[in-house]
């Protein structure tokens, strides 16, 4: 599978999983949460993938993802770029080879703004490499940054893709992105796009 526009493959997507991990307590009470709000939205779009509780299932690479995310750290800030060529390594070296959501205490960490990128992230980062890392947790955010992973790259208004989050559902272009570019892993004739 390709990446419209992005040419990039998915790799994640083979295992047919996106796993949750949370890599400190306070983080934890919202995974439960998340865990709901991902299946919603492979659920929405008919997309037939998993969602997995990593801390449950994959238990021994919980240390792994938190020396990465550690690796990825300065002053309590989440360089995520860093943290995505960190995952992308041991992908390579065969591990970690799911979508992968990471949640963070939001009162811990928060993410680096770099001078080039136009918004700061505040809620969380998705990108489409199959990795979004949260700070918060709430349904608007989760949908966003997933969306993010799901191949959608841009921001604008009157969506859930809009930078602030406000919208709590995808809008009907980018419905049709997530539709063309999961066409693969999409039940046929299950799918109804409503306007």
């Amino acid at each position: 599978m390709k990446l419209k526009g992005w040419g990039t493959p998915w790799e994640w997507e083979r295992s047919k999983e996106v796993v949750v991990f949370t890599v400190d307590n306070k983080a934890n009470k919202g995974k439960s949460v998340v865990i709901k709000d991902l299946e919603g939205v492979l659920k929405e779009f008919s997309i037939q993938i998993r969602v997995i509780d990593g801390n449950s299932k994959y238990g021994e690479n919980v240390a792994l993802v938190q020396t990465l995310l550690k690796n990825s750290v300065k002053a309590d800030e989440i360089y995520y770029d860093k943290f995505e060529e960190e995952i992308r390594k041991a992908r390579k070296e065969g591990q970690l080879p799911y979508g992968l959501v990471v949640l963070v205490d939001k009162d811990k960490y928060k993410f680096y703004h770099p001078s080039w990128q136009k918004e700061p992230a505040i809620y969380g980062v998705g990108i489409s490499d199959g990795v979004v890392i949260m700070r918060h947790t709430h349904r608007e955010a989760v949908r966003h940054e997933f969306g993010h992973m799901l191949g959608l790259r841009i921001h604008h208004e009157g969506c859930v893709m809009d930078y602030t989050c406000i919208a709590p559902t995808f809008c009907s272009q980018c419905k049709r992105q997530i539709k063309e570019i999961w066409q693969e892993e999409i039940v046929a004739g299950n799918l109804v796009f409503p306007s």
